[in-house]
């Protein structure tokens, strides 16, 4: 499922027309979401048409910055993202996202990291401020831990478009 993110995140610039007035940056702070607990992150959109807008998102995060032995060594949790979003003001979203984590673990009298991934489903919505940069997001998130083991999840973000 990677190379296939990753695939699509390399591909879709070449296949999407571009629109002036579309502001296809942005940043955002991410509450709960794909990310655990939390992450910044940066998205890029391609318009498709009027109504529609892909796009690729990659963020980080962390669980703790220090690691058993009390050394800067922080957890990684790298959430990708593709979604489509339908609307201009008010946008429904529906995609698929995968995270990969470094988790640092405490093994013989050591600190090990074990890297993993996990997949998500994302179905949210989107407000787009009209004359603003700003705009909110919330979305219903069910994760696959390890590909094995799924949880409900969900988040709110918010962001700045420029």
């Amino acid at each position: 499922m990677l190379k296939l993110l990753i695939s699509l995140l390399l591909l879709f610039p070449f296949l999407t027309k571009a629109q002036d007035s579309v502001k296809v940056n942005a940043v955002y702070i991410e509450a709960g979401g794909i990310g655990a607990y939390g992450s910044i992150g940066y998205e890029r959109l391609f318009p498709i048409s009027i109504k529609w807008q892909l796009g690729t998102r990659a963020g980080i995060s962390t669980l703790n910055f220090v690691d058993f032995n009390d050394k800067f060594n922080p957890d990684l949790i790298l959430p990708i993202t593709i979604s489509g979003y339908y609307g201009s003001k008010h946008q429904a979203e529906i995609g698929l996202a995968n995270t990969i984590t470094g988790i640092n673990e405490f093994v013989n009298n050591d600190t090990k990291r074990n890297w993993s991934a996990n997949g998500a489903l994302i179905i949210g919505y989107r407000f787009n401020a009209s004359r603003n940069p700003l705009f909110v997001k919330c979305f219903y998130s069910p994760m696959l831990i390890e590909y094995k083991r799924l949880i409900h999840w969900g988040g709110l973000a918010i962001g700045f478009r420029f």
